[in-house]
């Protein structure tokens, strides 16, 4: 598959490339894929650690969610233009990439590491969703990643963080 050999050149730490791979897959242990296999969820809450309003499975989780849907937004689309939700992480993948063409895949992997740790520290730590700093998390991240791994990305910090998307155009 296409997306599993782009997966496998990308710049980005490998323990990134590996949850990318389960997030293909559908492999990462949401409440919803948990239940599947019998794991016993100890209130028996399948509901999205974000927004309870929707069960947690990946897709909800990692793109459809309002919190991931916020930070997609952000970064692709900051003058407030939609894209479409793409049914599967690979059409999200790819449309990400038509979006931001030179970079795309870095940005991709960057919102799916922090919403995924963000969750994680949420439920296994107690900790509480502030999403400014989880953007702001998004933002330094992605912005080291492609200072680190791409030798053509040329902006400061200071401006990356002023304007994302212009510095992604």
């Amino acid at each position: 598959m296409a997306i599993f050999k782009r997966l496998w050149q990308l710049k980005i730490p490998n323990k990134v490339v590996f949850l990318l791979w389960r997030v293909f897959l559908d492999r990462i242990p949401t409440k919803r894929n948990l239940n599947k296999r019998q794991v016993v969820i100890d209130d028996g809450d399948l509901s999205c650690i974000f927004y309870h309003g929707m069960e947690e499975d990946g897709s909800h989780l990692l793109f459809t969610c309002s919190v991931a849907y916020q930070m997609w937004m952000r970064m692709v689309q900051p003058d407030g233009d939609c894209f479409g939700s793409p049914f599967s992480p690979e059409e999200h993948f790819w449309q990400i990439g038509g979006l931001i063409k030179q970079w795309g895949s870095v940005v991709w992997s960057t919102i799916i590491w922090n919403l995924w740790t963000q969750r994680n520290a949420m439920v296994f730590e107690g900790q509480h969703l502030d999403s400014n700093q989880l953007w702001e998390r998004i933002l330094y991240m992605t912005w080291t990643w492609l200072k680190a791994y791409q030798k053509n990305f040329p902006w400061s910090y200071q401006q990356w963080q002023a304007n994302p998307g212009l510095c992604l155009q």
